[in-house]
């Protein structure tokens, strides 16, 4: 059912740009880094899981099956060798943990002056099978939720990305998604800057997302 896992903590910093000011946003990203930036479109579905029963202790009570319907995935190692009739498309299982945020009396002094400490998380991803909801089932948790999720992300060479997504819920697994994400009307994108680091360097990246942010803004 899954792979190689990986665990990391995701720094991110979250915001919005309004439809109308959308294509200025693209141009203030080019402009800052130029052709240096990986760009790709991506999709995905995710069907959150909970388990009723208390949770021995290591053991999360929510998880998160995403199925990728296109771009990138955010485990590493080895995949999952899905069947060809799966179009491409891809399974990952994912938990991440609860948002937290360094106090100032826990940075160091050149990371607190001008900048705030940017909510983190841990995460742990590993690729999976597309029969990962019934592997789930078994195990007693039960599904609460589902979205789909699509967007732009700019990948930049020192490890920080920016997505610019829209959101709608899903209705049931089995369900055909009968009305396009694209037909959903909306007033503005949810904007994440973040970058994928190791404990002890979190505040180093927290100091870079803020200063990015900074020059993200018109």
């Amino acid at each position: 059912m899954a792979a190689v896992s990986s665990k990391s903590f995701e720094v991110n910093l979250q915001g919005e740009v309004s439809k109308n000011e959308y294509s200025a946003f693209e141009e203030r990203i080019r402009g800052l880094c130029g052709n240096d930036t990986e760009k790709e479109k991506f999709e995905y579905n995710e069907y959150v899981y909970n388990i009723d029963a208390q949770s021995p202790q290591g053991v999360p009570n929510e998880v998160r099956a995403r199925n990728v319907i296109y771009g990138s995935c955010t485990f590493s190692g080895a995949a999952v060798e899905m069947p060809s009739s799966g179009g491409g498309q891809k399974w990952e299982l994912r938990h991440v943990g609860k948002w937290e945020r360094k106090k100032p009396s826990e940075q160091t002094p050149q990371h607190t002056r001008g900048h705030f400490a940017v909510p983190y998380r841990s995460q742990t991803a590993m690729s999976a099978s597309d029969n990962v909801g019934v592997f789930l089932t078994t195990l007693g948790f039960r599904q609460t939720f589902q979205y789909k999720r699509s967007g732009t992300r700019w990948v930049f060479p020192n490890g920080i990305t920016v997505e610019a997504t829209r959101m709608k819920e899903l209705d049931k697994v089995e369900s055909k998604d009968e009305l396009p994400l694209d037909s959903v009307p909306f007033d503005a994108y949810l904007v994440e800057v973040y970058s994928v680091t190791t404990d002890d360097k979190i505040d180093d990246v927290s100091h870079q997302i803020n200063r990015f942010a900074i020059d993200l803004e018109p």
